[in-house]
Order: structure tokens, then C-alpha cells, then sequence
């Protein structure tokens, strides 16, 4: 990678971040108050993202153009900001807003005026031509710069957009029905599992069209504070495992659905610890392991939810003999659902970008699991890594030559998957000549 494109990498990153945090604030702002500490915090931390976000930028705004489905800036798709950002992106379509600006000196009070705005129903009147310079005005927004859709030349998101929505869609419906479900757990509301379900179904016919399309998406969702995201790539490797293991449609259906949920009981955890950005306390921690029996307390409330998504939330942190947390009162041993998703859920966890750690490779991964004495079933494990591969399906690679390509399947050998090139559509293996001679994976690509 050369210099321009590390600099270009961690600007979008920042940006990113930016994005990411909007949303958890809006997250926050249906669980809490607004006068709250862990809202007068989050906008602060907001205020400060920005400032980090204009140091490295050259105009003194940001801007964010907003298509139905994606976040731009300067024309570039921000589709790992995207991907969790379905309740940012539908209030804006639905006030019509083609673009966001925020200015050098937004406040963390205008921050959270702008979310209150943006949110509230009573107030969607605020977003119509004649009104909005003088709203915001009123309600002293002078860093927010809101554009609505015809008051800007269109710019059309092109083919790019047009491949990735279907899939882009559906990512965003799984991680924006995790942020309603952890509100509606906080307030002790009923859950509708049956949406989480048809979610599920519907990823599985995705997969069956496309079965690298979601999961290639997963890649570039690292910048997730707020966990659903962790959920969703759990939820989507767990179908795939489940699909090369043979399992019905019934199978695959409650498999989804409780990796899914199995991180519901983190609702119940102080947003002061569940969003910290750095390494808990031991009392921390202590506090963060009890998430794993608040789960299945909240899934035991549910009507008409398979108990294998109750037992796969209390028991994605134990071994196949119950070593781990919480320790029951009498041993027992895991489904076999609450196992699998036991190794979809490590494998992601340490695969992913925390802000205390890199991600590792896949084959770091699998030996930091090998190495986890009583850590999980052996057959799964070994199944898990046999289906999932060292460059597991979605991911994006350079083979040598400088052509990008995605992988879109596993072969024998796991050095060389099947891939789709990225500028012919061409799908190859790697077993087999590539323009005249054999190629091989020189980098993965983040």
C-alpha cells in the first residue's frame, strides 16, 4: 500500500468513526434521556471525532452525501459507515436530506439538538424548503449545513451502489432490528423474534443466490462500538458453516436466528462499559460476563422463540463441558447449536478490529483456538475451519499481477479458493492458470 492510499485509509477511517458514532447516538437517545451523563458524553466524544475527522481534512466541513442506501464523501462509498447506519439513513430519506455538513466548531449541544431534530416525528415539517434555514437558525445550528434532496444536482451513486444494495440492504435490516431489540430489551418490551427469523430467511436466500455477498460486506464493518455488527457477521458464518454441513432449512433457520441473538443480553450492561473504548477493568469485566445469563433471561420472556437461541445466548462463552462463564449451578453440556455458535462468535471476535487490539488473520485465529485447552467441540472446530478456510468466503484479496478479487468459495487446498475477479466479474481458481500462468494470494485487503 502506498503512502497516499495509507493516508486516504485512515481518513475514511476517521470518517467513518464520525458515522458509526452518530448512530450509536441515536441508539442512546431511545434508551436515555438526553440530560443523562452517557448521552452528555457520547456528544462530546462526537465533537471530538470531528475535530480529529477536520485536522486531517481540507475544507473546514464535513460533508456526507446520503443516497437511500450508502454514505459518500467526495464521491467515495463509505460502506463500512453504511452498514449500521439503516436509522440514520431512513430518517434522512424520509426528510428528504441529500446531504450532511458539519463544520469546524460544532458544539456537543448542537450535536445533540441536530440528533433530537433528526429524530423526533413532531418535527418532520423542520426538513421542508422553506422552513429548514431558518429552523436551524432558530435552534442556534450554525455548524450543522443540511441540503435537501433538489436543492443540489443529483449525483448518482452508479453501478457500484446498484451491485452492493440488495446485500447492503439486508446487512443493514439485520444490524438496525439488534439496535430496536437492544432498546426494546432495555425497556423491557417484547422482542419480535418472528422479524429476527425472517431476517434470517431472508440472508439464507441471498446465500443461495450470491453466497459471498453478505459476508464479503463484513469485511469492512470494523468500526462497530455498539456490538450488533459482531452479531451479524456471527449470524451470517454460522449459516454458512451450517450450509456446508448439510443442515435442513429448519436447521439453518434456528442456528441464524440464535447466533443472531446470542448477544441480546449486553443490553443490560452500563453504557459506560459496553461502550468503552480500551481494555475493562477486572470489575469491568466482571460486570460484561454477566451478559451471557441476562441473554437468556431476556429470550426466556420471549413467546414462540426455539430454546435453542436461549441456550446459545447463556452459552456462547462456555467450553463443550461448561468451562467458562456463567458457570452453572449443575453441569451440563451445550447444545449443539450453543457450540457452533460458540466458535463463530471467537472466530469473530478475534478476526475483528477492537479498539485495543488488531484484527488477526484467520490462521492467527484458528491457532489462538487450537491452542484454548476445553475452549470448544473438536468437530466443530475442525468442521468450522474446513468450511470457513484461511481466506474465508467475502474476502477481498490481490493476487499477484495487481488484479483484486473476492473469495467466493473454498477448494480443497486452502491456500487457493475460488474467486471472482473485480474488474472482469470472471470467476477462477487458483488451482488453475490465470492469464497464462499460476497466481497466488500476495494480500488480503482491509
Amino acid at each position: 500500500m502506498s503512502g497516499r492510499e495509507r493516508i486516504d485509509s485512515a481518513e475514511v477511517r476517521a470518517i467513518d468513526l464520525f458515522v458509526h458514532e452518530l448512530v450509536v447516538g441515536l441508539v442512546l437517545l431511545d434508551v436515555c434521556a438526553p440530560e443523562t451523563d452517557d448521552v452528555q458524553m457520547h456528544v462530546a466524544t462526537l465533537a471530538h471525532r470531528l475535530r480529529q475527522v477536520l485536522a486531517d481534512e481540507k475544507s473546514r466541513t464535513l460533508a456526507l452525501e446520503l443516497s437511500e442506501n450508502e454514505i459518500w464523501h467526495e464521491h467515495r462509498p463509505l460502506v463500512g459507515a453504511s452498514l449500521q447506519a439503516g436509522a440514520l439513513l431512513r430518517l434522512c430519506h424520509e426528510r428528504r436530506v441529500a446531504t450532511l455538513g458539519f463544520a469546524a466548531g460544532l458544539t456537543p449541544d448542537e450535536i445533540l439538538r441536530f440528533l433530537l431534530l433528526l429524530r423526533s416525528p413532531s418535527d418532520l415539517w423542520a426538513f421542508h424548503p422553506n422552513h429548514l434555514a431558518k429552523v436551524l437558525e432558530s435552534r442556534g445550528l450554525r455548524h450543522v449545513h443540511v441540503l435537501l434532496r433538489g436543492q443540489e444536482p443529483p449525483d448518482a451513486a452508479g453501478g457500484a451502489e446498484a451491485a452492493r444494495r440488495p446485500a447492503l440492504r439486508r446487512y443493514q435490516a439485520m444490524a438496525d432490528y439488534l439496535q430496536r431489540s437492544h432498546a426494546e430489551a432495555v425497556h423491557g418490551h417484547e422482542l419480535d423474534t418472528a422479524i429476527a427469523k425472517g431476517l434470517v430467511e431472508q440472508a439464507l436466500e441471498d446465500m443461495d443466490r450470491e453466497p459471498s455477498s453478505l459476508l464479503s460486506l463484513a469485511t469492512y464493518d470494523d468500526v462497530d462500538t455498539f456490538t450488533v455488527g459482531h452479531s451479524v457477521r456471527v449470524a451470517l458464518l454460522a449459516l454458512h458453516v451450517a450450509r456446508a454441513a448439510g443442515a435442513s432449512r429448519g436447521q439453518q433457520l434456528r442456528i441464524g436466528t440464535a447466533a443472531l441473538l446470542h448477544d441480546v443480553g449486553k443490553s443490560r450492561i452500563p453504557n459506560q462499559i459496553l461502550f468503552k473504548q480500551g481494555r475493562l477493568s477486572r470489575e469491568e469485566r466482571a460486570v460484561m460476563m454477566q451478559h451471557a445469563r441476562f441473554g437468556a433471561e431476556i429470550l426466556l420472556e420471549q413467546k414462540g422463540l426455539d430454546p435453542s437461541a436461549i441456550g446459545a445466548a447463556y452459552c456462547h462463552h462456555m467450553g463443550p463441558q461448561g468451562h467458562g462463564y456463567p458457570g452453572p449451578v449443575l453441569p451440563f453440556e451445550p447444545s449443539g447449536v450453543s457450540k457452533l455458535v460458540r466458535v463463530c462468535d471467537v472466530f469473530e471476535a478475534l478476526t475483528a478490529v477492537r479498539p485495543y487490539k488488531r484484527a488477526l488473520s484467520p490462521l492467527e485465529a484458528y491457532t489462538v483456538m487450537f491452542r484454548m485447552e476445553h475452549g470448544f467441540d473438536p468437530a466443530w472446530l475442525e468442521f468450522f475451519v474446513k468450511s470457513v478456510g484461511l481466506y474465508p468466503d467475502g474476502t477481498r484479496v490481490r493476487i499477484d499481477g495487481d488484479r483484486e478479487a473476492v473469495v467466493v468459495g473454498q477448494g480443497e487446498n486452502p491456500t487457493k479458493p475460488r474467486l471472482r475477479l473485480l474488474d472482469s466479474g470472471a470467476e477462477v481458481s487458483l488451482t488453475e492458470p490465470i492469464d497464462g500462468r499460476m497466481r497466488k494470494i500476495q494480500q488480503v485487503l482491509s
